[in-house]
């Protein structure tokens, strides 16, 4: 049985309400697998708070980068930031 299997094995086993937290060890166990685990096993969805600009927002796979969370609306304000003024995209 190779470790993936056994860690799915082990997660269904072990009582749902601690799945954060199981997840959470057995990555560090299994660093290798620790991808493969997050997309595979439903987790309940966390909310933090971006301390700049004092808002919450949703913890999920959607804005997860590697091991943190980026927050959507901050990434859309850097792009927005990021784009060349029009006068630039006209220049020949």
């Amino acid at each position: 049985m190779d470790s993936y299997t056994a860690a799915l094995d082990l997660l269904r086993r072990l009582p749902p309400t601690n799945v954060t937290s199981n997840l959470d060890i057995i990555s560090r166990l299994c660093p290798d697998i620790a991808e493969d685990l997050a997309v595979s096993v439903d987790s309940p969805l966390q909310l933090k708070n971006d301390g700049e600009l004092g808002k919450e927002y949703l913890c999920c796979d959607y804005n997860r980068d590697g091991e943190s969370y980026r927050y959507v609306i901050r990434a859309s304000l850097v792009i927005e930031r990021t784009l060349p003024s029009p006068g630039l995209t006209h220049a020949s």
